[in-house]
């Protein structure tokens, strides 16, 4: 494996991980897996650990007695794979994603091991983060619309209190 000097940016795009892995958390599970096995042809997928799905815990600090607070749990899923070319070559990719789905984050750290280690695979991966973005986007836009709809001008509000006075 090649080291590099900065792990968290790609000089071979403008993506950092912490981009790129939530825009491919955003994709589906067939999206996914529909696109990551044309990206495998000239690898072998080897799994550094057994990816597993389960559940997380939610935890926070208590103000008062600074003790662990349980808020709930969520579903998430973990993958940590590595990836062999025919040289022998290995290169790492790894993956959270909150949902129950193993395969699904094996799919994502198998493009974060294409993209991490700016394989010849990187554009296609690209191409599906750049779909996850979109759709990151467009959930912001909707949400800042539903947002915009409940807004309440007081400026207007109290004018009409004032006008409201003089009856």
């Amino acid at each position: 494996m090649t080291p590099k000097a900065d792990q968290t940016q790609n000089p071979s795009h403008n993506l950092r991980r912490d981009e790129w892995l939530p825009a491919l958390g955003a994709l589906s599970q067939a999206e996914l897996q529909e696109a990551v096995p044309a990206l495998l042809e000239e690898y072998a997928l080897e799994h550094q650990r057994l990816p597993e799905d389960g559940l997380g815990l939610l935890t926070i600090r208590d103000g008062a007695f600074d003790q662990p607070f349980y808020l709930g749990e969520f579903p998430v899923a973990t993958a940590h794979i590595h990836l062999r070319n025919e040289s022998g070559q290995e290169f790492a990719g790894a993956a959270h994603d909150l949902g129950d789905a193993a395969q699904k984050a094996v799919h994502m750290a198998v493009c974060d091991a294409i993209l991490d280690n700016s394989l010849p695979e990187t554009p296609e991966v690209l191409a599906l983060v750049q779909t996850g973005l979109d759709r990151i986007q467009a959930r912001h836009r909707q949400r800042r619309a539903m947002l915009e709809r409940t807004r309440v001008d007081f400026d207007l509000l109290a004018k009409d209190m004032e006008g409201s006075d003089g009856d």
